[in-house]
């Protein structure tokens, strides 16, 4: 005796109405929230009459033929002069 052989059908989850419900959620809260403003800080500005600006002074960097590094009419070597224009800059 022979029997039909029973075939497993493949079964496929339907995303669809999941991405609808999805959408649906978020609509709702977008719509449901309340959009709150954040509150502004008073500030005191202070005014800029006595702001004075100190000239700059020029740094005149010499590399001559043989070598040698100058900052200013000052030898330097080459880790001093990097040392001595970052503190020039800071206003050390």
């Amino acid at each position: 005796m022979e029997f039909a052989r029973y075939q497993r059908s493949k079964q496929e989850l339907n995303v669809a109405p999941l991405i609808d419900v999805v959408f649906l959620l978020l609509f709702f809260f977008m719509l449901a929230s309340t959009f709150i403003e954040p509150e502004a800080v008073d500030l005191m500005l202070k005014s800029g009459e006595s702001a004075t600006v100190a000239p700059a002074e020029p740094l005149e960097v010499q590399v001559t033929t043989d070598g040698t590094i100058r900052l200013n009419g000052l030898r330097l070597s080459l880790g001093q002069l990097s040392t001595e224009i970052a503190a020039r800059i800071k206003g050390d």
